[in-house]
């Protein structure tokens, strides 16, 4: 692979720099870091289930990663609790969240219980990523039903382009 992105290079009139060589290799271990990593989406309403999550982040995950490591993977949990910023517009919260479960996928998991979540308003979802237009067929559901049906869609994508295919 690395001799595929160093033959462009190869081409040109004159020998690639020092910096172009470390940006294709950079790109490589880039590329081959992805490849090994395994990121877990974990989702529900921002109130509930602080004990499962708590539970996850301090029991489950460190075994989990260690299990990973040992077969040179890379496990990293994406909990958005904590990672979006106060001042992002509603309709950036779609967009990442649902970025981030399709970033994420196959690896999911939902917590669902009593509360139902913050829902964002019909006006929120015009303004989404066109990726994501088909929230708008999804009238006063939540960000977390929101996030399963785009893990559904994911799943069903795949399974009709790859499996079906074969």
């Amino acid at each position: 692979l690395l001799l595929l992105l160093l033959v462009p290079l190869l081409e040109l009139s004159m020998p690639p720099s020092l910096y172009t060589i470390s940006l294709a290799v950079q790109a490589l271990q880039d590329l081959e870091l992805r490849s090994r990593t395994l990121r877990l989406f974990v989702s529900s309403s921002f109130l509930d289930f602080q004990q499962e999550r708590k539970l996850l982040h301090e029991k489950v995950f460190p075994k989990l990663r260690k299990e990973c490591e040992a077969r040179g993977l890379i496990l990293t949990d994406i909990d958005l609790r904590w990672g979006l910023k106060s001042h992002t517009g509603e309709s950036d919260v779609i967009n990442a969240c649902l970025d981030e479960v399709s970033k994420c996928a196959p690896y999911f998991i939902s917590f669902i219980g009593s509360r139902y979540g913050w829902a964002p308003t019909e006006n929120d979802k015009l303004n989404c990523d066109e990726r994501f237009s088909w929230v708008k067929r999804y009238p006063d559901h939540s960000i977390t039903h929101l996030e399963v049906v785009n893990q559904i869609n994911i799943n069903v994508s795949f399974f009709n382009t790859t499996l079906l295919s074969k």
